[in-house]
């Protein structure tokens, strides 16, 4: 037992763990592939299925802001047009498993297709 009482500080992480815990939050905003890759590369290669839901969040994620440039408050920024845009959104929509009809109804955004 420890005569000073308990310890304040926090248990260690380990680098995997706190790679795992920013890509997560990533994965909210962006694609990750790349960086789950960096990481994880034999556990995705091997088909890790919590890796893999992550990456299904980044694409997910990927395309809903593809959806959201093409709102013309964002068309004006970059050089993709509505046609190019709209095809990115499709792509990482099917990456995810999904439409990007589905996505835009589960995020209000059905006013931009």
């Amino acid at each position: 037992m420890d005569p000073e009482g308990p310890s304040n500080e926090p248990e260690p992480i380990s680098d995997k763990d706190f790679h795992l815990k920013g890509i997560k939050a990533m994965s909210q905003k962006r694609d990750v592939t790349y960086d789950l890759y960096r990481y994880f590369q034999g556990e995705m290669k091997s088909g890790d299925e919590h890796l893999l839901n992550i990456q299904k969040q980044g694409y997910y994620s990927e395309a809903r802001e593809w959806l959201l440039s093409l709102s013309p408050e964002e068309m004006k920024y970059g050089t993709a047009n509505r046609e190019q845009r709209l095809a990115e959104a499709k792509r990482f929509a099917d990456l995810a498993g999904t439409t990007v009809e589905q996505i835009a109804e589960e995020n209000n955004l059905s006013d931009l297709l």
